[in-house]
Order: structure tokens, then C-alpha cells, then sequence
């Protein structure tokens, strides 16, 4: 587990923030979780209610269900224990 939040951390140094270029092919992305390639993953319906508050898109980091469930999504998908 060490290992995995190790590698989690430094990921997040280079994916972190929110982001939503449409000259980017990921177009809508959250620390490196792009709409168009995981339309499926949980945290979106999360980060959808948040898009009308005033200070969106910083308020998405204090959301700490939706921090677990970036998390799981990095560890189910790319992680190999």
C-alpha cells in the first residue's frame, strides 16, 4: 500500500486540478480522470453538482468523498498489486 499512495502522490504533483479545453482531446478532466475516456466513473455526478457554486472549480479538492473515489478509481485501474 506504501508503494501505491508513494506513486499516487507523485501522479497527482502532475495531474492535479481541474480542467475543461476543448482543444484538449480528454476534454472535461479532473486530476487526470478525462470525461471523454471514463464518462462512467462516479466522481462526475459529483463534480456536476459543484459546477454552479461560486467557487467551483476549488471546492471540488474539499469534497472528501469525492478525493476517495479518485483515488479507487487510480488504484482499481492502473494499480497492479
Amino acid at each position: 500500500m506504501a508503494e501505491f499512495n508513494l506513486a499516487f502522490k507523485k501522479m497527482l504533483s502532475h495531474e492535479g486540478g481541474y480542467s475543461n479545453d476543448p482543444d484538449d482531446l480528454g476534454k472535461e478532466t479532473y486530476k487526470g480522470i478525462s470525461r471523454a475516456n471514463h464518462k462512467n466513473w462516479s466522481g462526475w455526478s459529483c463534480i456536476d453538482k459543484y459546477k454552479d457554486k461560486p467557487d467551483f472549480p476549488s471546492i471540488l479538492d474539499k469534497d472528501v468523498w469525492l478525493q476517495r473515489e479518485i483515488k479507487e478509481f487510480y488504484r482499481s485501474n492502473f494499480w497492479c498489486s
